[in-house]
């Protein structure tokens, strides 16, 4: 009789361990994003009602805590998944998104090429390199120019960096669409000089192609830190360098 009672008991626990194992929802999982020192950082809320906009809540940058490294903590809510307290998932509700406020320079100063230079070259994390931008003046004479810009994000303009390109870091940014709209702007300035124009008003070229760019990219949250020749513009002959396209 004591054998049955004592193999009731354990079978009652086990029965009460399965149901209460099957009864019990799993802890909120612990996430954490870390934002370092050169990152700027947004919240992005992940859940919204029908009809809603996405909330978007900037998070301060960790210089401006006076750490060198910030942990936002990630929120998750239960979403269950059967009649059972046990059967379901957390699912974080927002995201983080960071932006790298590193500086980048581009310098136009090699006269290999383009064919072959490849896009991707660099000296550094935030230093890149491309062929010497060779333009054609009014009077059809082709003209070498080494330059060199860079390019920042502040935390000012991360909210409109953010809204133009979701999906692009400014190393590309400044690879593709500011490096096109420089030499495509140099290239129609240029031709409405003559060659001599060219050479005496290098320094007046460069300042409008500055005011230019800073105009163009300022509601895209890219400010330029500065543009201008690191040379003097120098006369190109057909063997040194391809003409332009015209």
């Amino acid at each position: 009789m004591a054998l049955k009672n004592q193999v009731a008991i354990v079978c009652a626990i086990v029965v009460m361990s399965v149901a209460l194992g099957m009864s019990v929802r799993p802890h909120e999982p612990q996430e954490f994003v870390t934002i370092e020192p050169h990152q700027i950082a947004f919240l992005v809320s992940l859940e919204s009602r029908k009809g809603e906009h996405i909330q978007i809540t900037s998070v301060a940058g960790a210089d401006t805590l006076g750490v060198d490294t910030r942990r936002v903590e990630i929120p998750h809510r239960w979403v269950s998944t059967g009649w059972l307290p046990k059967q379901g998932y957390w699912k974080p509700t927002v995201a983080i998104i960071t932006i790298d406020r590193t500086p980048v320079t581009l310098r136009w100063h090699s006269e290999t090429d383009a064919s072959k230079v490849d896009p991707k070259n660099r000296d550094s994390k935030s230093l890149f390199r491309r062929p010497s931008l060779v333009v054609e003046s009014q009077d059809r004479q082709a003209f070498v120019m080494s330059l060199a810009g860079t390019v920042r994000i502040t935390d000012a303009s991360a909210a409109g960096y953010l809204r133009h390109y979701p999906s692009n870091t400014l190393e590309q940014v400044l690879q593709n669409e500011v490096a096109t709209f420089v030499e495509t702007y140099l290239t129609e300035q240029s031709l409405r000089y003559t060659g001599l124009e060219l050479e005496q008003r290098q320094s007046e070229l460069m300042a409008s192609t500055e005011a230019a760019l800073a105009c163009h990219f300022a509601d895209r949250g890219i400010i330029i830190d500065h543009f201008g020749a690191i040379a003097a513009i120098t006369a190109s002959t057909p063997s040194a360098a391809p003409r332009p396209m015209r």
